[in-house]
C-alpha cells in the first residue's frame, strides 16, 4: 500500500484507537470498489483477476485511451502550467509529468515555441 499513498491514509486513518485492521482494509475495500465504478462510469474498463489468493486490478493494455482535448495552443498552455504547479506533492507525479510532456508535444507539433508558452 505503500506505493498508493491515498489507499494508505485511508488504512492509516480507519484503524481507530483499537487498531482494526479488519475495520482498516474494509475501509480500503470500499474506497477501491468507489474508485473502479468511477473509472468505469467514466469508460475506463478495469480487469479484474483472482478471487482465492487476493483481487488484482489493472487497466487492460488495449482499448484505452483518454480522450483528446480540444484546445487552443493559448488554453492548452494554460493547462501545462496549472498541472506544472500539481506535480511537486502530487502522489503519481510520474503520470503527471507524462501528461504534461505529452500536451507540451502538442503545443509544439501547432507550430507554438517552447520560449512563448513556458511558465517561468
Amino acid at each position: 500500500m505503500d506505493n498508493l499513498p491515498p489507499y494508505k491514509d485511508i488504512h492509516e486513518s480507519s484503524l481507530g484507537e483499537d487498531g482494526d485492521r479488519d475495520h482498516a482494509r474494509g475501509a480500503v475495500r470500499k474506497q477501491l470498489a468507489r474508485d473502479v465504478e468511477a473509472l468505469s462510469g467514466a469508460g475506463i474498463g478495469i480487469e479484474v483477476t483472482g478471487e482465492t489468493d487476493g483481487r488484482r486490478y489493472r487497466l487492460p493494455a488495449s482499448g484505452f485511451s483518454p480522450v483528446e482535448l480540444d484546445l487552443r495552443v493559448e488554453e492548452r498552455s494554460v493547462l501545462v502550467g496549472a498541472l506544472r504547479t500539481f506535480w511537486r506533492d502530487f502522489p503519481y507525479s510520474g503520470a503527471l509529468r507524462l501528461a504534461v510532456a505529452n500536451q507540451e508535444k502538442r503545443i509544439i507539433e501547432r507550430g507554438c515555441g517552447e520560449s512563448e508558452w513556458a511558465p517561468a
